[in-house]
């Protein structure tokens, strides 16, 4: 079963995502096996860069979001896949670390 839900108002403000994101998530915190975020990827305080907020993100850097594990139950948590995606297409694509958006930069 998947889930998608809206994001808290903290969330939405600083543009990342953790376990706690969710809007009354409290049950999918004890009951799900693997939760997944997906967020800018420049959102992110990263490699000594600092963050921007999602209202200073271009159409362009708006491309680059950020697949998260939040959550597993049985590993995984906290790791990360760079993605880009194609309105076009409505596809995402892995992306090479020398052409991720922070490489951009």
């Amino acid at each position: 079963m998947f889930i998608i839900i809206a994001h808290n108002r903290e969330s939405n403000k600083s543009g990342t995502v953790t376990m706690d994101a969710g809007r009354d998530t409290s049950a999918l915190e004890y009951s799900a096996d693997l939760q997944l975020a997906l967020s800018f990827t420049l959102c992110k305080d990263e490699d000594g860069k600092k963050a921007k907020s999602p209202n200073q993100l271009t159409d362009d850097e708006k491309r680059f979001v950020t697949l998260t594990v939040t959550k597993g139950r049985f590993g995984g948590g906290g790791k990360t896949v760079d993605l880009y995606f194609n309105g076009e297409t409505m596809t995402y694509t892995q992306t090479a670390p020398e052409k991720s958006a922070r490489a951009r930069l």
